[in-house]
């Protein structure tokens, strides 16, 4: 099952538009790596995108190197050991797919990621933030900020309102194999990255 995002502040970004499909969401696969590390997964977002094509990403599931993940952190919250840089949780399907501010989730052993786009670096490309405890601002022991490789698709939209459905984690095979062949074709030699 997907997991909600973790309570979040009351001005967690941009307010999204509202409409008839307002409960109904999309389901995505998602997928990063770079040197020595990788995770993939389901996301769930709303089903209406901002003015620049962003949708708010509302659940995740998956796993980073073996590890599951666990939450999603909040919008206007930055992952613990990254601070000041929240998470805006948004996501779109063309393009540069990530904002500068990414998204943000928590890991079974207390360890966090955020995948961004580091449009600022030259030439501009995707980055993860990975922190590990004690969490202090900055890059200390255990800390990492490298390049990735990120893609993401949506596989289907979801009309029956909430965070919407993925599989649960014991039919989705930690989320590779048939789970994905059930939901869009995708088998797991079929990964992005």
């Amino acid at each position: 099952m997907l997991r909600p995002q973790k309570d979040a502040p009351p001005d967690a970004g941009p307010d999204l538009p509202a409409g008839p499909a307002d409960h109904a969401t999309l389901v995505w696969h998602w997928s990063y790596a770079g040197d020595g590390f990788s995770a993939r997964g389901l996301l769930t977002t709303t089903a209406l995108a901002d003015a620049d094509g962003f949708y708010r990403i509302t659940g995740i599931t998956g796993e980073r190197n073996g590890e599951a993940i666990i939450a999603l952190e909040p919008a206007g919250m930055a992952i613990p050991g990254n601070e000041p840089f929240a998470v805006d949780n948004l996501i779109r399907a063309d393009g540069t797919q990530l904002t500068g501010n990414g998204f943000g989730y928590e890991l079974e052993d207390g360890t966090f990621a955020n995948p961004f786009f580091a449009d600022f670096l030259t030439p501009a490309t995707y980055l993860e933030f990975f922190s590990t405890p004690p969490f202090v601002p900055g890059i200390s022991a255990g800390d990492t900020e490298l390049p990735a490789h990120f893609a993401a698709v949506v596989l289907h939209q979801d009309h029956r309102g909430g965070h919407g459905h993925a599989p649960h984690r014991e039919d989705a095979d930690h989320g590779h194999g048939a789970a994905m062949q059930s939901s869009g074709g995708f088998v797991a030699s079929d990964w992005f990255v």
